[in-house]
């Protein structure tokens, strides 16, 4: 049998953004044929890329924008593809994407689940589309003892190991917190009051002897879903930068300005870039004063596996939109696809997701669109080859990286029919056509109604077509399915 051979091409973020003097730890994502070799023309002093593995590494000291040049060669020949490191104040220059335990390992996550997912990651070559953060949700706590910073529990032999293994494997880590006495599954949070322990459960009527609160909603008969007395996330935040995590998920409801400054402040004095995440359900009354204190922003509840919770965003996310800017990002939660779990359990098994595979397909399209994080939380032992191609198609994953982020347009039409229109630089563009009704819908796309002049040709990014600029395509879109499409230069 003919070996299909795969076009080399590097794929992900064209943007980087660091503090001054800070760690940088990117990995150049590429596909290919054979072994890759990676080099770097005008690679700013402080940093260095690995020929093997195509991670760069290092530090930068003095502010300013830097430009240079990704070479990637396989046993076919060689493709290039320019890059920008913007060192200032900015970080997380573009959507981050990667994996969290929260629809998966849930209250069971331990450090060999982490370790394993970070070698799948790599096995299963996910790494090489963009996908770089390794995260644990809640659940990973002990209790704390004192005003101490808060230890793994049992399940965890060494943070500062774990994340040095996420990071030699190419990847980043994070972990998980909140501003209140306790988290949403009842784990210790960031704060504390004097009586505090007098307010835990009995270890007898506890889920797991860490998991000292109970559940939410359960939490306000404690008194525990609130800021305490005392404020322990910043010695919590120096532990986490000691043990080299990148990326934090703070969550708690409602996400207040007063609060998320402080957590801002916090995290900004511990010597290390580490991206802020928000969550949940943050009032857009509050966007204006959030947004300069965060890296993304949940602007939903808790996601669920169905069409409706799915569809809503559709309505959801359109205030937000004006938002939408390098460095930070509206986030309507994690993307159900693949074999996921019920959260709040001690989960083992691990079910096909409830959506159908058109309606995937709509959730990983409005996402990209939206310049939303791209987050899985299913069992990425277990993927097939569905799922994989949702997550390996980098057409797709270019419109979700795009930089600079131009939010998109949102263009309501007739018969359940939306279509969501979004500049991309050099002048591309991509057209996501929805169908949220019941039916399959005939609908013919103009390119020449969304941009005049067009002179680049036009793939369908879930399928195989490729179109002339000026040509009127005809697509028969099935019910909750979209019909996505992206201009395209030359070829890497």
């Amino acid at each position: 049998m003919e070996r299909k051979m795969t076009r080399l091409r590097i794929n992900g973020a064209r943007a980087i953004g660091a503090r001054p003097n800070s760690p940088i730890l990117f990995k150049v994502p590429a596909i290919g044929n054979g072994i890759l070799k990676y080099h770097a023309h005008g690679l700013p002093d402080g940093l260095k890329i690995n020929v093997e593995s195509g991670v760069i590494t290092g530090s930068i000291g003095e502010r300013g924008e830097y430009n240079f040049d990704v070479h990637v060669s396989d046993n076919l020949g060689m493709t290039t593809r320019e890059m920008l490191i913007i060192i200032g104040d900015n970080i997380c220059l573009t959507p981050f994407m990667g994996w969290n335990s929260w629809y998966c390992q849930n209250e069971l996550i331990s450090e060999k689940d982490l370790r394993r997912v970070t070698e799948v990651m790599v096995e299963k070559n996910l790494i090489n589309h963009g996908w770089s953060y390794i995260n644990m949700d809640d659940c990973w706590q002990a209790i704390r003892v004192g005003h101490e910073p808060i230890q793994g529990n049992e399940r965890f032999d060494c943070m500062a190991g774990l994340c040095d293994f996420i990071h030699s494997k190419g990847l980043k880590a994070g972990i998980y917190s909140t501003p209140w006495i306790s988290t949403y599954a009842g784990f210790n949070g960031g704060s504390i009051d004097d009586d505090h322990t007098s307010r835990m459960l009995p270890e007898i009527d506890r889920h797991q002897i860490n998991q000292a609160y109970g559940r939410w909603p359960g939490l306000e008969a404690q008194q525990v879903d609130r800021v305490g007395k005392h404020w322990l996330f910043d010695i919590d935040a120096q532990q986490w930068a000691e043990w080299g995590f990148d990326f934090v998920k703070v969550d708690w409801l409602p996400n207040d300005i007063p609060t998320t400054k402080h957590i801002w402040n916090d995290i900004n004095i511990i010597g290390r870039d580490m991206i802020i995440s928000l969550s949940n359900e943050a009032p857009i009354a509050n966007a204006e004063g959030l947004t300069p204190y965060c890296n993304s922003l949940r602007t939903t509840s808790d996601i669920v596996a169905t069409w409706k919770s799915i569809s809503r965003n559709f309505a959801l996310q359109e205030p937000w939109l004006k938002y939408i800017k390098p460095g930070y990002w509206i986030d309507p939660d994690m993307l159900l696809i693949g074999n996921i779990a019920v959260p709040n359990n001690k989960n083992k098994v691990f079910k096909p997701s409830p959506l159908s595979k058109d309606e995937q397909i709509s959730q990983m399209s409005l996402w990209c669109l939206l310049s939303a994080p791209l987050l899985i939380s299913c069992d990425v032992e277990s993927l097939d080859d569905f799922t994989i191609s949702l997550l390996s198609n980098d057409d797709a994953i270019d419109i979700n990286q795009d930089y600079p982020a131009n939010p998109p347009v949102r263009i309501i039409e007739n018969n359940g029919i939306e279509s969501w229109f979004k500049e991309l630089h050099n002048d591309h563009f991509a057209v996501g056509i929805f169908n949220l009704s019941d039916e399959i819908q005939e609908y013919v796309f103009s390119p020449s109604a969304y941009l005049i002049d067009n002179k680049n040709p036009i793939i369908n990014v879930w399928g195989s077509s490729t179109h002339a600029p000026d040509e009127n395509i005809n697509v028969n879109i099935p019910p909750h399915g979209v019909a996505l499409f992206k201009t395209v230069g030359k070829i890497q």
